[in-house]
């Protein structure tokens, strides 16, 4: 960042007043943003303009008898981070398998999806093309260079886009469903292959397309039928690859697949394997080599991390650290501890990293930080506490113990300076009670609670553990443990979370709610009072992971371990709206942010329709206005400095950077943004032409 830059903000953040007090929201954090990691809601391909992979990913929360109905919202990846898109309002419509592929002709990338709206993005917002005519049902998308035009594949129909409409060219000897296509440059023609006859079962024949004629090519290696795989040309080996899939069988079900092969442009040719066995992913081309995202496999969670395959045909990972099943603050070394599997992890307030330390104990039970000994302990399923030194565990094996069990409440009681368990479930559910003094456990006289499942806190207003479970809250007083009659806790399916902070006990959790809005709830227990904590979610059901209160940044974290991510509970979330309108003597410029001014990340700004092969300069001022200046163009940056400088290439593209320090204070400091683009003959003085402005307010 400019040294000039950095002083001003530095100004500003130690002269910004107090903030109002606003609702509270939860507001992703971008060490974790990635599109969410859904089955068969996703679309995935290279914008070769401005060098983004980008995702599209139905991000609905409401379900209808008919499937999803909601919102596709626009991810890219840019080599280093997914970047969420502020889009404008996202196309809205019936779908579920979309398919995305560029359009060299048009300069953008072209979407469809169940139902028969064409859709087209440029980089800046989605827009209606076109009812196309036809109406689609997890439809296949690409484009012939050869021939110069765009295909899809449905069922046994081949489609050719011709202006705004699909005109059916051929049809296939035998209809499949979820047949996949991709342009072969060996052959110079379109490659098919896949899918589901009725009646029939999986095809595992390959035909091609030359714009003419349907063939069946003659295959000696054909894999094995599959559905909801990835058929993706390599362009590291310019080579078709089929990976992954799904096979029904008559009596063994759905099985998930890791094979991958390659076309050679006369038989398939088998190749190393997945990873992991998925079904229902997607793949683009970025960097020169073919990178995979996403899918299901219900026996193993899936990482939100891209894999990319090597020219030799091995997938390597590009990981994405996030936290495990549990997690706690440690105020002593400022950092939140987790544990996700064997591997132990660490976050900062802003990003995880992976410590590099083992757990070596069963699976966990739960965490605390243990106040007394100055410690994070993590209980596991056979009642063993680890003590976390920050380079090891240490186990604090102890007799007698808690027997074994799993989905216990853990919690510490500061005044007693215990770590207390509760119930949970082992065989049998459990009522019973344990405190854990930093040295060894006590079992407790059991309390006249339900044996259950039961979420435990501390309520630092009250004084008092609190247990919840779906429906229903206790609380110990002097009395032991009394339910809460006035205190309506929601029905909940799943994911009932209890986090302390400085201004009452947090309670996070979902309820189920078929056909309807997911039903994520957040509470506040102020006094025997139980209000309303925040507004809206994550997108999707959200609440299956730990709920830690961050001392770092002040704020509350669900680390979503659903979905792998993370959301931070805020009243100043980050802002980048667009403000007027460029100028120029033919298509005006444009200028919006790439992704959200969040503290701790970079900042992309992207220019739009600029002159091409130009040189773009970004400018910045701490305040905005609105000024005529002739031609047409406004100037709407009182005392601009210049931020950054880049080319704006043979598109008429340019992008710009600068990081936003991970600086709690910077919260709501504003920054405008307004661009230049040095033409010949251009609206301004005949020299350049101007954009509109972007006000940037960072935040969390």
């Amino acid at each position: 960042m400019l040294p000039r830059m950095a002083n001003r903000i530095l100004v500003a953040a130690c002269c910004l007043h107090a903030l109002p007090a606003l609702a509270q929201q939860w507001q992703q954090l971008p060490s974790t943003q990635h599109p969410p990691l859904r089955t068969t809601h996703l679309a995935m391909a290279l914008d070769p303009l401005r060098q983004r992979l980008v995702c599209i990913a139905d991000t609905a929360t409401a379900l209808t008898p008919f499937g999803d109905q909601g919102q596709l919202t626009t991810f890219e990846w840019d080599g280093t981070r997914w970047l969420r898109r502020a889009t404008g309002a996202p196309i809205v419509t019936e779908h579920e398998r979309q398919a995305l592929a560029f359009d060299p002709s048009r300069g953008r990338l072209l979407s469809i999806g169940r139902g028969d709206l064409l859709t087209s993005f440029d980089g800046a917002a989605w827009q209606t093309v076109a009812a196309a005519g036809e109406r689609f049902s997890a439809p296949s998308l690409c484009f012939d260079p050869v021939r110069g035009v765009m295909i899809a594949v449905q069922d046994r129909s081949i489609f050719e886009l011709q202006g705004n409409s699909w005109v059916q060219r051929a049809t296939m000897p035998s209809g499949n469903h979820d047949t996949r296509a991709c342009f072969d440059p060996s052959t110079g023609t379109l490659l098919i292959w896949g899918g589901w006859q009725p009646g029939l079962g999986h095809d595992n024949r390959t035909w091609s397309w030359n714009g003419t004629t349907v063939q069946q090519l003659p295959t000696a290696n054909a894999p094995a039928g599959r559905v909801e795989h990835v058929l993706a040309l390599d362009p590291a080996t310019n080579q078709v690859v089929l990976a992954g899939g799904l096979v029904y069988g008559p009596t063994s079900g759905a099985t998930e697949l890791d094979s991958v092969h390659t076309w050679n442009g006369t038989d398939w040719v088998l190749q190393p394997n997945l990873p992991q066995p998925r079904h229902g992913a997607v793949a683009g081309a970025f960097g020169g080599r073919l990178h995979l995202f996403g899918g299901l496999d219900p026996a193993q969670p899936r990482a939100p991390e891209l894999l990319q395959r090597t020219p030799g045909g091995n997938w390597i990972a590009l990981p994405l650290p996030t936290a495990g099943g549990f997690a706690v603050h440690d105020p002593v070394r400022a950092r939140t501890v987790s544990v996700d599997g064997t591997r132990t992890l660490e976050f900062d307030g802003f990003v995880w990293t992976d410590t590099g330390v083992s757990y070596p104990g069963a699976p966990l039970l739960g965490m605390t930080f243990h106040q007394s000994i100055g410690r994070t302990v993590a209980v596991d399923e056979t009642g063993t506490v680890w003590r976390f030194e920050g380079t090891g565990w240490t186990s604090m094996a102890s007799a007698p113990q808690p027997p074994a069990r799993w989905s216990s409440g853990l919690t510490y009681d500061p005044v007693r300076q215990r770590t207390v368990l509760l119930g949970g479930a082992g065989g049998t559910l459990r009522n019973d009670l344990w405190e854990w003094d930093g040295t060894g456990w006590t079992q407790q006289p059991t309390p006249a609670l339900a044996p259950a499942v039961y979420a435990l806190g501390w309520d630092p207003l009250g004084q008092r553990l609190v247990a919840a479970s779906s429906g229903a809250m206790f609380l110990h007083g002097p009395g032991g443990w009394q339910q809460a009659g006035g205190l309506s806790v929601p029905p909940v399916s799943s994911g009932l979370q209890l986090a302390t902070t400085p201004n009452g006990l947090w309670l996070q959790g979902i309820t189920f709610q078929p056909f309807s809005t997911n039903g994520d709830f957040s509470l506040r227990l102020v006094g025997d009072h139980l209000l309303p904590g925040a507004t809206g979610s994550l997108d999707v059901q959200s609440s299956n992971g730990p709920l830690v209160y961050d001392q770092n940044r002040g704020q509350l974290v669900l680390h979503d371990t659903r979905n792998r991510r993370d959301g931070i509970l805020t009243a100043m979330p980050a802002t980048a709206p667009a403000i007027g309108s460029g100028c120029s003597s033919t298509t005006p410029p444009r200028l919006l942010a790439a992704d959200l001014p969040q503290l701790g990340t970079g900042v992309i700004t992207d220019l739009l329709d600029g002159a091409a092969n130009q040189a773009a300069v970004l400018f910045a001022d701490l305040s905005g206005t609105s000024v005529p200046i002739g031609g047409g163009c406004t100037q709407y940056l009182p005392n601009p400095f210049v931020l950054g400088v880049a080319p704006t290439g043979g598109s008429g593209f340019a992008s710009f950077g600068f990081v936003v320090p991970a600086a709690v204070p910077l919260r709501g400091f504003v920054l405008h943004q307004q661009a230049l683009v040095l033409h010949g003959g251009g609206a301004w003085l005949g020299f350049a032409d101007l954009t509109g402005a972007v006000r940037l307010q960072l935040g969390d």
